[in-house]
């Protein structure tokens, strides 16, 4: 009986979210939270959704009380709304997006063309407009699932009904899938990032959120590029935060611009290039710097702080110092605050490497993170896996390689290729505690299990192998 009423809620639910795209019904501005729409047995169709993309739910605020929605939109549809209730109740809730209208340009996407559609970055004219759109939902109950859709009021046209859920008011223990580097061109490539996720997804079916390190496409000036990569976690990326460390990839020609029309991150970061005026030699760092403010943020899960900065180009290294410089005392500032058990750092340029590079990263932010006692760095870029022993002052404060104890040093960690594309190394560095040169063509994934006293860290591969795992342990 019990599964009938909330069928029936449910279907009351459906029913009044339809009726709201009735003419008249809609009022211009926003509604608050506390102003729900009553239920209407009134219903019009909800179609497929085909003119919106790339739909992705991130962290906004406080997990327990918030989310936040970016989509894309052909230019038609100026009058966006998202619409959300629980499903347990009559009520239906509605908030208006907010819209730029931005050029994007498509690669050269032939065979014979696609190397040039990588290089291309810096004289790629975009081709037409498009909407890009972002909403944050505040005022939402923990631990409590919604339904949502998206779509235009005018042109009654919706995308189907998705579902998330926000974080328990107490979160003892959780777990988060971590993955870098996809880095695909076409949409066959990316295929390997969907079944990576699947082959994730299928480990840890209750995941909190997912964390990739950045490198999402192999040129992100192309809107055609970004819409394989959403299209390749259709059915996750809508319902699951997706949280991203900007990639070198992203930061190149106007990719930054379009990492940030993607992705609506918690907006703690924001400010620190809005009054930098750049050096001559720095041309290619300030388009990152002057779109800078989405792409450093931080956000607190159950037990755990994460921190995310954006480690620029490896196009001209030493024109990045300076924005890693600016990111430093918001580093300091950000992670002396929180109180949360476990210190996590994302990065997408690693401060412990292993392709030969001179480590800025490490000389600019390499003294905050042990001042601070950060936990765990995770690291993409480099397409290998390798962590390192616990350090602190560049130097290894342990032997051991599992049973580690939180507080003696960090642990860094290169997570990586959630795809193809692969580098091995040989190089035999004293910080590092295992390499794997994993072959060509075999993704892998990360997994990362929290509990008030324990962290275990899992290094798969999609068939299931794990080729790394350890534990750091918390004292009390």
């Amino acid at each position: 009986m019990q599964g009938i009423m909330a069928l029936l809620r449910r279907l009351v639910w459906t029913l009044a979210a339809a009726a709201m795209t009735m003419p008249g019904m809609l009022p211009e501005s926003d509604l608050p939270r506390e102003k729900p729409y009553t239920s209407v047995f009134s219903a019009t169709s909800s179609n497929s959704g085909e003119p919106f993309y790339d739909l992705v739910t991130t962290f906004y605020d406080d997990p327990h009380s918030s989310r936040a929605f970016a989509w894309e939109a052909m230019p038609e549809y100026r009058n966006m709304v998202i619409q959300y209730g629980t499903g347990e109740s009559e009520y239906a809730y509605q908030l208006r997006a907010k819209a730029e209208l931005y050029p994007v340009a498509d690669a050269k996407n032939t065979e014979a063309a696609v190397d040039e559609s990588v290089y291309n970055a810096e004289y790629i004219t975009p081709e037409r407009d498009m909407l890009f759109y972002r909403v944050a939902v505040k005022n939402l109950e923990p631990g409590t699932k919604y339904i949502y859709r998206i779509g235009d009021t005018e042109k009654n046209v919706w995308s189907g009904f998705y579902e998330f859920t926000t974080e328990p008011e107490k979160t003892d223990s959780f777990s988060v899938i971590a993955v870098s580097d996809p880095q695909g061109r076409t949409a066959a490539e990316y295929k390997n990032y969907t079944n990576t996720l699947n082959a994730a997804k299928n480990d840890r079916q209750d995941a909190a959120f997912i964390i990739n390190m950045g490198d999402f496409t192999d040129n992100a000036n192309y809107d055609d590029w970004w819409r394989y990569f959403f299209d390749a976690s259709a059915g996750t990326k809508e319902s699951l935060p997706l949280m991203t460390a900007i990639g070198n990839h992203e930061n190149r020609g106007s990719g930054t611009k379009y990492y940030n029309l993607h992705f609506y991150n918690p907006q703690n970061g924001a400010g620190l290039g809005r009054w930098y005026k750049s050096a001559p030699d720095e041309d290619k760092a300030l388009p990152i710097i002057q779109n800078l403010d989405n792409t450093v943020y931080s956000f607190d899960y159950g037990n755990a702080h994460f921190a995310v900065i954006n480690t620029g180009t490896d196009w001209e290294p030493r024109s990045m110092e300076q924005l890693l410089k600016m990111q430093r005392l918001w580093l300091e500032s950000d992670l002396a605050r929180t109180t949360k058990r476990w210190k996590i750092l994302l990065t997408h340029i690693g401060v412990y490497v292993q392709k030969p590079r001179e480590n800025i990263v490490r000389e600019v932010l390499g003294s905050t993170i042990d001042k601070y006692g950060v936990d765990l760095v995770l690291e993409g870029h480099d397409h290998t896996y390798m962590r390192t022993y616990q350090m602190k002052n560049e130097k290894r404060v342990s032997e051991r390689l599992t049973g580690l104890w939180s507080g003696e040093g960090t642990v860094y960690s290169i997570i990586g290729s959630a795809a193809l594309k692969r580098y091995h190394s040989k190089e035999e560095h004293p910080y590092v505690a295992v390499l794997k040169n994993i072959p060509s063509k075999t993704p892998s994934y990360t997994l990362l299990d929290f509990t008030s006293k324990q962290l275990t860290f899992t290094e798969k591969l999609i068939d299931g192998t794990v080729i790394d795992e350890f534990t750091i342990d918390k004292l009390e």
